[in-house]
């Protein structure tokens, strides 16, 4: 299988098409359209669709009949599996072989799929928020750092201050001694 870039999701592919994603996911069921599950598992369900960009865009510029079809038809007519509940889309009965263009027991339903996708989009948001407080983890480190670089150095430039201004008084002390003792002596002639 090639790399991720040259696939398509189904709702980038249903975008492009100007489709459901419902419809799309129908057509990928159905083996109207060419497309695969990832070969993931999120706890238990496959993961999401990947459609090749190749099969997306050649339905899109050489087919553009079957995509009105799609439109006006098919998928807005037949797309009820999104519609129904938990309990219509799976059974307890025996599995029974399946028609023509209808799913098996043993492929996953619409609602399966949404559920896979979402959470998938769900963890690929908990990985980026997790990502983005490990990077806002560590500015806050460097800025406690240099918080802490800061006032170390404020307290030596203050002990600093006080010991120039402890020697700034000695001399000014010195210096009106020097004055005085000068003042009192008799100026010579």
């Amino acid at each position: 299988m090639a790399e991720d870039g040259e696939h398509y999701t189904v709702d980038e592919a249903a975008r492009i098409l100007e489709l459901s994603p419902a419809c799309i996911r129908q057509m990928l069921r159905a083996g109207e359209l060419e497309g695969e599950r990832r070969e993931e598992h999120i706890e238990g369900v496959l993961g999401p669709w990947r459609l090749p960009k190749h099969t997306v865009r050649t339905l899109r510029d050489e087919e553009p009949d079957v995509l009105q079809a799609k439109r006006r038809n098919v998928c807005d007519a037949t797309a009820t599996t999104a519609k129904q509940s938990l309990d219509e889309t799976t059974t307890d009965a025996a599995p029974s072989k399946a028609l023509p263009g209808e799913a098996s027991v043993d492929t996953p339903s619409e609602a399966s799929e949404l559920l896979s996708e979402s959470v998938r989009n769900v963890r690929e948001k908990a990985e980026a928020l997790r990502e983005e407080l490990e990077l806002l983890e560590g500015r806050l480190e460097v800025v406690e750092i240099t918080e802490s670089t800061l006032r170390e150095e404020l307290r030596r430039e203050k002990e600093r201050t006080d010991r120039e201004r402890e020697k700034a008084d000695r001399l000014r002390a010195k210096l009106e001694v020097e004055q005085t003792r000068r003042s009192e002596q008799p100026q010579e002639l």
